[in-house]
């Protein structure tokens, strides 16, 4: 394979964008502003409700992650608490990748990013709404020279390079299989995607991938809430699926589950700081393992950018 390395033209908002909605996991209100920066400040998280010994900006990037079952964490040093860190940002940060933006100010009142509908389809219609400004920088991609597997129990991630005939993109897999005594959404089905850079694949995005919802099962979310979590959410809050199928609401596409986690593998390996150019085939990954699929290829892309 022959791909050239492109660069790819930063991108940031026009204007300042607000959103409000309850948090996920705990019982709180969090309002999120999202704001312009300047070509290479990156995506950054403060959490505006803090004092200012923890109130400096936290990069997105998966160094600062302090991982959890069911979101991305994102804390200001590797021994922080996550209870100072800013948690679920895995579905804002699919949107922002969908749309190529490389740098903006987030700013939220809370320990957790606002719920919404458990979707990127609200992030990303406020982004749009603020409109996305090209700024007058360049960013390199990582390309993926070299094979790669992460593996943990049953799950997997696979991160290839592309071929020759592939669209500069990066190109993803995802396989949700629970098993044959899972509701049938959530037994075997697979969503793919293949995201260009600087918001290339854009519409498809917004119609295919942002409305998927977060889901889990009954017994899923019973242990949360034995747990002290998610207390203030009932269906149809969340996609929750008992042996039936989804509580009190509809699926909003077939395979939306698989769609929701792939829509998390572009947020999670979005970690990486740069936008990626690879073939993902994954089956049954959850955030950790992505973490560890964003920590690989960072360490692959420095190693090619230095050979020893």
């Amino acid at each position: 394979m022959s791909h050239t390395t492109p660069t790819i033209p930063r991108r940031t908002l026009e204007r300042d964008v607000r959103l409000c909605s309850p948090a996920l996991f705990i019982d709180r209100s969090a309002t999120l502003t999202i704001r312009p920066a300047r070509a290479g400040e990156g995506i950054t998280f403060t959490r505006t409700d803090l004092s200012a010994a923890h109130a400096a900006p936290i990069p997105a990037m998966v160094t600062h992650i302090a991982s959890q079952a069911r979101s991305s964490i994102l804390v200001p040093s590797s021994n922080a608490s996550p209870t100072v860190g800013v948690a679920t940002v895995e579905h804002l940060l699919s949107a922002m990748a969908a749309l190529g933006i490389t740098d903006a100010r987030c700013e939220v009142d809370a320990p957790e990013l606002p719920m919404l509908d458990g979707s990127a389809a609200p992030f990303l219609a406020a982004l749009e709404s603020a409109g996305v400004r090209t700024l007058d920088a360049l960013i390199a991609p990582i390309v993926v020279r070299e094979p790669l597997l992460i593996e943990l129990g049953r799950a997997r991630l696979q991160v290839l390079p592309l071929d020759a005939a592939d669209e500069p993109a990066l190109h993803i897999e995802y396989t949700l299989d629970y098993g044959p005594t899972a509701p049938a959404a959530l037994w075997h089905s697979v969503a793919s995607f293949a995201m260009r850079p600087s918001g290339q694949s854009l519409h498809e995005y917004r119609e295919r991938i942002a409305p998927a919802r977060t889901f889990s099962t009954l017994p899923e979310a019973r242990a949360l809430v034995a747990a002290g979590f998610c207390t203030h959410l009932r269906p149809p809050d969340v996609l929750i699926f008992d042996e039936h199928g989804p509580i009190d609401t509809t699926l909003r596409m077939p395979g939306e589950p698989a769609t929701h986690k792939l829509l998390d593998v572009i947020g999670d390996l979005s970690l990486s700081g740069r936008p990626i150019l690879a073939r993902i085939v994954a089956s049954l990954s959850g955030h950790q393992l992505n973490h560890r699929a964003a920590h690989a290829l960072i360490a692959a892309s420095t190693s090619h950018a230095h050979p020893s």
